[in-house]
């Protein structure tokens, strides 16, 4: 199927709605790609959304992450994580 730009604007003008991220999390990923945000920080902002916090406590205690100790908070989570990791998720 050919796609030109007549098809392409035809396409999109009729009712299409593309999605729109909401406030706070457009927000998340500004604080989330900070190069100068530390683990205490990061773990703050993140705490807002409960999903990636519950998602990310349960990477640090996966078998993958390999804790000492069951982790149980998210800074605890985002220190065993690492930041690349932390980022990557959410």
């Amino acid at each position: 199927m050919e796609c030109n730009n007549a098809t392409l604007n035809q396409r999109l003008s009729g009712n299409t709605r593309l999605p729109v991220l909401p406030p706070g999390v457009s927000y998340l990923l500004k604080v989330v790609m900070d190069d100068e945000i530390g683990f205490h920080e990061l773990a703050h902002e993140i705490e807002r959304f409960p999903t990636i916090t519950a998602r990310l406590i349960s990477l640090a205690n996966s078998a993958w992450a390999s804790p000492r100790s069951p982790v149980t908070n998210l800074n605890q989570a985002c220190v065993q994580l690492g930041l690349q990791v932390v980022r990557s998720l959410s």
